[in-house]
């Protein structure tokens, strides 16, 4: 994947694939969480977000599932 550079105090970059609805983030202290079954709706909101960090808390965070990836 190919992350996107995102305004945030605590999201560093994020990407998506369409193909298999998975979302990647990586946050700035190098944690990375790849999320499952996201939609392209809540991508767009994601992206849209004034705020990344409290996007991802409320709408995807305990919403999809996810797995930490590696540093």
């Amino acid at each position: 994947m190919s992350h996107r550079p995102v305004e945030s105090s605590t999201i560093a970059s994020y990407d998506y694939n369409p193909l298999t609805h998975q979302m990647e983030v990586r946050f700035k202290n190098g944690s990375l969480y790849r999320y499952s079954d996201v939609d392209q709706d809540t991508v767009k909101a994601f992206e849209e977000a004034e705020s990344k960090g409290g996007f991802l808390h409320q709408r995807i965070r305990g919403v999809f599932p996810f797995e930490k990836g590696e540093r």
